[in-house]
């Protein structure tokens, strides 16, 4: 009996942290303000079959007082697909962890255009002190692996919060300062990179020959 009551409370507490999803509460590529993007920045699948997920991981530091915060996330749709979003702490994300916000549902727009589709999502202060400067994680999303790119020539599947923020005005891609404004930010996107086939190795080692060589020379 004793050793039933120790084992079933190790047990509960081992399942209840394998079913919560964890986000790092520090950012292993951070950015100065005022800054949003993305972690990894570079997703390496290489050896993954079609049907394989992972998650990124989309982060802010903010050097003013922050409301809000949107992303529109394009990406194209013949290799990935973004399953789930949720936000990095619950019912909020970790940025506005001690905020009262109005959550929003991530809104999945497949087709898009014919070549990309596009993930919005966003949070939004609703009443007390705004965020203060500093950092935190914004939200996950989840993607999964429709299909791998064939042939031979190397092949970058962007991950492009970065378009929505430079190209479109208003800006869809933002944070939203106390005073209004969407202003200064600089907005960093990510990279899926697939398996490369030998002969797409052998025409990127082609090219970086020459370039070592001249280097080698230059220094000597």
């Amino acid at each position: 009996m004793q050793i039933r009551k120790v084992i079933f409370p190790v047990v509960f507490i081992l399942a209840l942290a394998a079913a919560t999803s964890v986000y790092a509460s520090e950012p292993t590529e951070p950015h100065d303000a005022n800054a949003m993007w993305i972690e990894p920045s570079t997703i390496d699948i290489s050896g993954v079959s079609v049907g394989y997920k992972f998650n990124v991981t989309v982060w802010a530091n903010s050097s003013l007082q922050t409301k809000g915060w949107q992303i529109w996330l394009f990406y194209p749709k013949d290799y990935i697909n973004a399953t789930r979003a949720g936000y990095t702490n619950g019912s909020k994300s970790e940025f506005f962890k001690d905020i009262n916000t109005m959550p929003l549902n991530p809104s999945f727009r497949p087709d898009y255009n014919a070549t990309h589709n596009r993930l919005d999502y966003g949070e939004a202060w609703m009443s007390g002190p705004y965020r203060s400067p500093g950092y935190g994680s914004l939200c996950w999303i989840e993607f999964e692996v429709v299909a791998l790119p064939g042939g031979d020539t190397p092949i970058q599947i962007p991950l492009d919060i970065k378009y929505a923020f430079e190209a479109l005005s208003p800006p869809q891609t933002y944070l939203l300062y106390s005073d209004g404004s969407k202003t200064p930010l600089d907005v960093y996107n990510a990279v899926v990179v697939p398996e490369l086939n030998m002969l797409a190795m052998l025409a990127l080692l082609g090219l970086a020959t020459p370039m070592v060589l001249y280097a080698y020379k230059k220094k000597r």
